[in-house]
């Protein structure tokens, strides 16, 4: 094959795979109608644990998209025990908000993500540092369901 038939070969395998369908990921069950209200609520019940809020927060939403994150966030920490690598899959609203914080000057607008799986919300987070591989720190946590452990321990070996 000469070089010029070797340049059309390339495109012509190149614009069959651009023809097809992506492959699907996991199989997501819908997001919940108030999700917009779910994350307002817990949002402002994370800050309030730390500050006074003279009025609700102001939110604006992006449109849902499906996406994941790192599992490690949902893992115990155990020292000298790395964490798994791996994924959770769900629903991840990126929104914006500003806080009216009681006896503070006006604050500027925030940037978070909420994670929703399994019908409910697991998880708020604020961008990562974004330096480790894998997209493991893309994300850290301001608040995770404690209880939205899918990870199961290995039983102990027999001695």
């Amino acid at each position: 094959m000469n070089a010029r038939a070797g340049v059309w070969f390339v495109c012509l395998v190149a614009a069959a795979a651009c023809s097809h369908e992506p492959a699907e990921g996991p199989h997501l069950p819908p997001l919940r109608g108030d999700h917009q209200d779910v994350i307002r609520e817990m949002n402002d019940q994370v800050i309030s644990e730390h500050y006074e809020l003279e009025a609700p927060s102001q939110f604006r939403f992006a449109v849902p998209e499906e996406g994941r994150v790192a599992s490690w966030h949902w893992e115990p920490h155990v020292d000298g025990r790395p964490h798994a690598l791996g994924y959770r899959h769900g629903w991840c609203v990126e929104y914006w908000f500003t806080p009216d914080y009681e006896g503070y000057p006006e604050q500027p607008e925030s940037y978070r993500m909420a994670f929703f799986a399994d019908g409910a919300l697991r998880g708020i987070f604020v961008p990562g540092s974004r330096t480790a591989p894998l997209e493991a720190d893309k994300w850290d946590e301001i608040w995770v369901d404690p209880n939205w452990v899918r990870r199961r321990t290995p039983a102990a070996a027999p001695r």
